[in-house]
């Protein structure tokens, strides 16, 4: 009886134990989320604050109304704790806004990248000083030949975006080493192009762990597919297709920018001491 109530106690105590473990777990996961979903409301007054309006004798830019989170990512390896890119516009974005939370050693940064995906001319202000006019589209689409046609069914043509989408790969030259870039599995965007039933459109990334560096956009038409990339790094970024390149640029550094150009980037100092930004977290 005596062994019976030790072990009737231990179990006991063991409970607690465990029930303490678990309990401390999930108040540690609490607050993580809680600084990760302070650090989103806050990239997120960023992105509320972006101001779009016509340039170069547009008549309106009603279309860039919408402006939609469509990925979130970190990048611990490269000091990102939060990201977030933006599609900005309904349909096939317009332009992507991405906002990263980089930790430096005495302070935190908030860099920007802004790209543009329409040849449509627009002003983007996103903090004082910061005018962007980009003066050309960073996107130009290609046919992409001796591939099935756009099926009929619209669950087959998402699945071939997917089939096809794998086919291409994608890497960048950072710092001197070649990087190859991960595929995400899903599109981090899916639309209908130009407003058309039976046409449409996904973006995907390729990432360096989580953190996007060049977006593939693919679209039925009524010829076939097409595709086009565009970059969000400063590396230097190469694609193929079936292993044959079929996209490259050089490294910024090797390029003249300016707030005119359709990829460009900016970075600002958080300043308010904000101890609610997480740190990132070690791989």
């Amino acid at each position: 009886m005596k062994r019976i109530s030790q072990s009737i106690a231990l179990a006991h105590a063991a409970s607690i134990a465990v029930f303490l473990l678990s309990f401390g777990t999930c108040l540690a996961q609490g607050a993580e989320r809680e600084k990760t979903d302070s650090n989103f409301e806050y990239l997120r007054q960023l992105a509320d604050a972006i101001k779009i309006r016509p340039a170069g004798g547009a008549a309106d830019v009603t279309e860039f109304a919408e402006t939609t989170p469509v990925l979130r990512f970190g990048d611990a390896t490269r000091e990102t704790s939060d990201g977030v890119i933006w599609k900005i516009g309904r349909n096939r974005p317009l332009a992507v806004v991405a906002m990263e939370i980089v930790h430096k050693a005495d302070h935190k940064d908030v860099n920007y990248e802004f790209l543009c995906l329409t040849e449509q001319k627009f002003e983007m202000v996103a903090r004082p000083g910061w005018s962007w006019k980009p003066s050309a589209s960073a996107l130009t689409m290609k046919p992409l030949n001796g591939v099935p046609a756009p099926s009929l069914s619209k669950q087959t043509r998402l699945r071939q975006l997917k089939q096809l989408a794998r086919r291409f790969e994608a890497s960048e030259v950072y710092v001197g080493q070649n990087y190859r870039l991960r595929l995400m599995p899903q599109p981090i965007d899916q639309y209908v192009v130009d407003g058309r039933a039976g046409l449409d459109g996904a973006v995907f990334a390729f990432a360096h762990g989580t953190n996007p560096e060049v977006l593939l956009l693919l679209e039925a038409t009524d010829n076939g597919w097409q595709f086009g990339f565009a970059r969000l790094c400063g590396a230097a970024p190469q694609a193929t297709f079936d292993g044959r390149i079929v996209w490259t640029k050089p490294a910024m550094d090797e390029i003249v920018s300016s707030w005119t150009s359709p990829y460009m980037g900016d970075a600002y100092t958080i300043d308010d001491q904000r101890s609610n930004l997480s740190a990132p977290q070690a791989k």
